[in-house]
C-alpha cells in the first residue's frame, strides 16, 4: 500500500510506533513501524502535497500543512479530516510545543 506519487512529508508519532506520510498529492498515510502496515489512510487529505506533518501529544491527531494554503487537523480513530484553517498565503512547518 505505498504512496502512488513522492511522499514529501514524514514524522514520527510521540512513541515512535506509528509513522505519517504525506505525498505530492494530499495523500496522507499512517503506517505500523513494527510491522509496516498501513493503518489508515486518507487520500485528500489535502489539495496538493502535504509539506509538514505533526502528532498530537497524545497521537490521536495529525496535524499538516499544505502546499494548497491550509493546515488540517486530522483524527487518527475517525480517519478524516476534522478542522482546517485558511487564510495562509504560503505554507508552513509545524513546531513542536
Amino acid at each position: 500500500m505505498m504512496h502512488e506519487t513522492a511522499v514529501v512529508a514524514i514524522a514520527f508519532s510521540r512513541d515512535s510506533e506509528a509513522l505519517a506520510t504525506g505525498s505530492q498529492t494530499g495523500q496522507l498515510k499512517v503506517w505500523l513501524v513494527a510491522t509496516g502496515q498501513c493503518i489508515k489512510k486518507i487520500d485528500k487529505a489535502h489539495d496538493a502535497a502535504i509539506a509538514s506533518i505533526t502528532f498530537s501529544k497524545d497521537n490521536t491527531h495529525i496535524l499538516t500543512g499544505s502546499f494548497d494554503t491550509t493546515a488540517r487537523i486530522h483524527g487518527l480513530k475517525a480517519g478524516k479530516t476534522l478542522k482546517e484553517f485558511r487564510g495562509h498565503l504560503t505554507f508552513g512547518a509545524p513546531t513542536e510545543r
